[in-house]
């Protein structure tokens, strides 16, 4: 590990020297995310850059993490010893032989004999009481009746249903008239739509948004829409976790458990933006809406957000937009791909 002065580590981080605990992780969490080698996808040059850089980050974090941490740490705790209690002393086998049990005479639960009986010593078993004998019939008698209904030996409420036979319950309509078919749905469509809807409005079209993923949707939603992720990466120190669908991810915050980026790099995800208000804007340029690139542009590839530094990367292809998380207007274009609608 480099030799550098604390002062320097503060440097990497960008903050003021003797920052709190909070203020070292929130800029090591920003860090990371700007100088993510991901972000540079296609530029082997600024990858190998942004690799370099994300070890000095790492590198500051934890040296200035261990010593914030040794400035607060409590003592270490010292666990406290109980004394072992004093050995029992055994009572006399006389006493032991006084019991409601004893070879002299024995008492039974549920029954009045006190009849004295024949045992060969301590662990002799006493004759079962009449009581007794009735529960462990009955608990005999309740796991045959279970075992027979398992093997389909005796007929259940379900199986004595007949779909021909009129039901009193439905207006003399049979089951299988009464119960409708359930039709399910399976839309074949593709994961991200680039075509005139996106100017329809959620509210104009809300059964668009039932079945695809949005930012700000559920986790649970996500599983409903998706499916099982095939891996799940918990980030608790930058609060989000990372659901992989092949290769492609989708990012939930911790918190409130709801979507906030997302990467089709396999183009398998079910995703989609809807603006919220119709535009007539022809072309795209610094200063134009959220809701301008969307509706022509349509849903972004990958999404990736740095609210520390106040704007959020959407890429289409080769292309970026980058947007303000304040106003939601264009800070800056990248047509790289040639593929955004600029003028």
């Amino acid at each position: 590990m480099t030799n550098f002065s604390h002062y320097h580590y503060y440097e990497i981080l960008e903050i003021d020297p003797g920052a709190s605990r909070d203020e070292i992780r929130t800029a090591y969490r920003d860090l990371c995310k700007v100088w993510h080698p991901d972000r540079f996808e296609g530029d082997e040059r600024l990858q190998k850059k942004a690799e370099e850089k994300l070890k000095e980050i790492n590198e500051a974090y934890q040296i200035l993490n261990q010593a914030s941490t040794r400035q607060t740490e409590p003592p270490p705790y010292q666990e406290r010893t109980r004394p072992e209690p004093p050995p029992r002393a055994e009572k006399p086998r006389s006493e032991q032989d006084t019991g409601p049990f004893s070879q002299s005479r024995r008492t039974y639960a549920g029954s009045a004999r006190t009849e004295p009986w024949e045992g060969t010593g301590k662990d002799s078993i006493p004759p079962l009481s009449l009581i007794q004998k009735f529960f462990i019939g009955a608990a005999v008698l309740l796991i045959l009746f279970g075992v027979l209904i398992e093997m389909n030996w005796l007929p259940t409420n379900a199986s004595q249903v007949s779909s021909s036979e009129p039901s009193p319950g439905f207006g003399g309509l049979t089951v299988t008239d009464a119960i409708p078919a359930l039709q399910t749905t399976n839309p074949q469509e593709t994961s991200t739509l680039h075509s005139g809807e996106e100017n329809a409005s959620p509210a104009a079209n809300p059964s668009v948004l039932d079945q695809h993923i949005t930012l700000g949707t559920p986790a649970d939603r996500v599983k409903a829409i998706q499916g099982q992720p095939d891996k799940i990466t918990d980030n608790p120190l930058l609060e989000f976790e990372v659901w992989n669908y092949g290769a492609s991810t989708i990012t939930i915050e911790t918190a409130n458990q709801k979507v906030i980026e997302w990467n089709n790099r396999d183009q398998n995800l079910l995703i989609k933006l809807i603006p919220n208000t119709p535009t007539d804007t022809q072309f795209l340029a610094i200063g134009s809406s959220q809701d301008d690139v969307i509706r022509l542009q349509g849903t972004p590839d990958k999404i990736v957000r740095s609210p520390s530094l106040g704007f959020s990367m959407w890429y289409f292809g080769a292309s970026k937009i980058k947007l303000s998380l304040e106003n939601h207007v264009v800070m800056e274009l990248t047509n790289q791909g040639g593929n955004l609608k600029t003028n």
